[in-house]
């Protein structure tokens, strides 16, 4: 809008389709223009009959460009370019009689012309003759600024290709210019003849639409960024409440772990203990040691880490594992997790994590397919079209530091993209169960299209949405 707004500014008045009250800067009413020359020159309008003429206009349009000459009785406009249009109220009477009347008619010509002439010749000239000079130079700045705005537009668009924030900078540069450019414009249509004599005129459509424009661009520049800032506020929200179901889940996951570690300590001590021979007096044995940490400790050790250490492991052991694979176009990309930047000098995943699973892949060529594959995990019969290059992967990732059968947790936005790819062609869902993620063998088992998948069973929504899943094999 702001760009066609600087051009209708600098093509106004160039021709009849382009002149009247929508390009022009200013208009003036030729009739009021006499009366009122007259009462300057005179003290009233007793001789105004002698300055009007049926061939002259209803009004004097100006634009950038020309000068047009509108009749409101039959609708005709008639227009003469210029730039910049000229102020001298003589040259333009007799340029106007000049195109509607024949060369038979130059002592009517001369006639009209001398009574202006007398008219304007008896004006103080400091009202209009003296300020003639300035509205020539005036004018060329205003346009001048107005062609740059224009170049200046054609640039933004490849400004903000590059960075948002450049462009709305120079988006709000370009609205400047064009505001500069419409108020030097009121500033000449006031060193001219509607100066001169006020009439009631205010500006033309093209001034005003210049404004309007250029408040508009500034507007919506500074609009942009407030949604940017906006939605920031509402990610950061939403990831806030995300570490805070974490937690929660953090702390029911270490609560099975610690429990899963005391059964296994309990064992281990009942295996450890010698059997007593009947024949041979034995002392009782010394009761086992109390562990003093809050997590009993097994001879191999267990280590608790917090959730988001956790499932960083799983996720990192997955992408070195496709990456071991190579797996064609393999790299951070992939990873559409904010883990990914966790512990790697990874740039951050900024996209809305409940669209998408830890890794997406679109398997091209194959390879991640055959890798798959060569795991054992293979799709049903019904859905062997999907089975081929082309096919986009969505790997959820579930981490323990125990078994594979540990018990795991998924939320709401997880379960619904199970059941979207699911039902969904060349999209396959697969859920990697990454178990004894601290040990020297660290396990994958692999789940296709978990939400259906007869070893797994899922137990919810709780209040929250959140699932709980038990892993039968």
């Amino acid at each position: 809008v702001s760009l066609i707004a600087n051009v209708c500014f600098l093509i106004g008045c160039i021709s009849p389709a382009l002149a009247r009250d929508v390009t022009s800067v200013y208009r003036m009413n030729v009739t009021f223009l006499a009366e009122g020359l007259q009462k300057q020159a005179f003290g009233d309008a007793r001789n105004v009959t002698n300055l009007l003429h049926p061939v002259l206009p209803t009004y004097w349009h100006w634009g950038m460009s020309g000068i047009c000459d509108t009749y409101y009785n039959n609708n005709a406009t008639r227009c003469r370019r210029a730039f910049p249009p000229t102020q001298n109220i003589l040259t333009i009477v007799e340029e106007t009689l000049r195109d509607h009347l024949d060369g038979d008619q130059e002592q009517v010509i001369s006639g009209i012309v001398s009574s202006w002439n007398e008219t304007l010749s008896n004006l103080d000239p400091s009202v209009l003759r003296d300020k003639e000079s300035q509205y020539g130079g005036v004018a060329k700045a205003s346009v001048a600024l107005a062609i740059i705005a224009i170049i200046h537009d054609c640039f933004i668009p490849v400004v903000y290709l590059v960075t948002s924030t450049g462009g709305r900078i120079a988006s709000v540069g370009s609205s400047l210019l064009s505001i500069a450019a419409g108020t030097l414009a009121v500033q000449f249509m006031h060193d001219g003849v509607h100066g001169a004599v006020d009439t009631g005129e205010n500006a033309g459509g093209s001034v005003i639409f210049l404004f309007i424009a250029a408040a508009l661009r500034i507007l919506f520049s500074g609009g942009d960024h407030y949604l940017d800032s906006t939605r920031n506020w509402h990610e950061e929200s939403r990831q806030w409440n995300d570490e805070a179901r974490w937690r929660q889940q953090e702390l029911r996951e270490q609560h099975e772990e610690y429990l899963r570690t005391a059964r296994q300590q309990a064992d281990w001590w009942q295996q450890a203990r010698p059997v007593a021979q009947p024949d041979v007096q034995r002392p009782a044995p010394a009761p086992a040691p109390v562990p003093t940490n809050t997590v009993p400790a097994t001879p191999a050790g267990i280590e608790l880490l917090s959730k988001k250490e956790i499932g960083y492991l799983g996720e990192h052991h997955i992408y070195n594992w496709f990456a071991d694979h190579a797996i064609p176009d393999w790299s951070y990309d992939q990873w559409t997790s904010k883990l990914r930047s966790f512990k790697q000098k990874f740039p951050a995943f900024n996209k809305p994590e409940k669209l998408y699973a830890d890794f997406t892949y679109y398997d091209r060529s194959g390879r991640m397919r055959d890798a798959l594959q060569a795991e054992g995990v293979l799709l049903p019969a019904t859905n062997e079209n999907n089975w081929r290059n082309g096919t986009t992967f969505h790997i959820e990732v579930k981490t323990t530091l125990a078994d594979w059968d540990n018990i795991f947790f998924v939320s709401g936005n997880q379960v619904g993209l199970m059941q979207k790819y699911e039902r969904e062609s060349n999209h396959s869902y697969i859920l990697a169960r990454v178990y004894q993620a601290r040990g020297r063998q660290i396990g994958i088992k692999w789940y296709l299209n978990p939400w259906s998948h007869h070893d797994l069973i899922f137990d919810g929504p709780d209040e929250k949405g959140d699932y709980t899943v038990t892993v039968i094999a």
